[in-house]
C-alpha cells in the first residue's frame, strides 16, 4: 500500500481521511506485537508478523504522501487500548480482527472522501485512479487479514459483505 505516484488536488477532506487511515495503521503497528505474544499457533504467529510488516509499509508511504502533500502526518499515540483485555489466543485474535476492521472502514472512508474531493477540485482521471487504487488495495488487505482472523473466530461466518462498513 504504497503512496500513488501523482499527487491529485487534495482539499481538507482528503487530508483528513489520509490522516484517519495513519491513525489506524499506527494502531495496528502498536496492536501486533501485543497480539503475537498471546498467539500459540504459528502460523497465526507468522500471520501476525506479516500483518505488522505491512502496516509499517502503509503507514511509511502514507508518512511521505502527507510530507508530499505539505502536512505533517500525526504521530502515534503513546498507547491503544484494545477493546478488551489481551490474556490469550482468543482475545489477542479478537483484537486482531477489530484492528483490521478499523483499517478497512479508514480505507473506505478515504476511497469516498477523494474521489469527492478529487472531483470538486478538478483533478485529473491518474489523480483520481492513483488514490482509488491506494484506498482500494488498503480495503482489499483490510478485508484478507479481517477474513483471516474472523475464520479463527467464526468459522461458519468468516466474512462479511461489505467490510469497512
Amino acid at each position: 500500500m504504497s503512496s500513488p505516484s501523482a499527487q491529485p488536488s487534495s482539499g481538507p477532506a482528503a487530508v483528513a481521511a489520509l490522516q484517519a487511515v495513519l491513525a489506524t495503521e499506527h494502531a495496528a503497528i502498536y496492536g501486533y506485537p501485543v497480539i503475537g505474544v498471546n498467539l500459540t499457533q504459528s502460523a497465526e504467529i507468522e500471520h501476525a508478523r506479516a500483518a505488522e510488516a505491512a502496516h509499517r509499509v502503509a503507514r511509511d508511504g502514507l508518512l511521505e504522501q502527507l510530507a508530499a502533500l505539505g502536512t505533517a502526518g500525526a504521530p502515534a499515540a503513546v498507547q491503544y487500548e484494545p477493546p478488551k483485555p489481551v490474556t490469550d489466543a482468543a482475545s489477542a485474535q479478537q483484537w486482531a480482527l477489530a484492528l483490521e476492521q478499523d483499517c478497512a472502514s479508514a480505507y473506505r472512508n478515504l476511497l469516498s472522501a477523494t474521489a469527492t474531493v478529487i472531483a470538486a477540485a478538478g483533478g485529473s482521471v491518474a489523480s483520481l485512479t492513483a488514490y482509488r487504487s491506494q484506498a482500494l488495495a488498503g480495503l482489499t488487505a483490510a478485508a484478507n487479514d479481517s477474513l483471516y482472523w474472523r475464520a479463527l473466530l467464526t468459522p461458519d461466518a468468516p466474512t462479511v459483505p461489505f467490510p469497512g462498513t
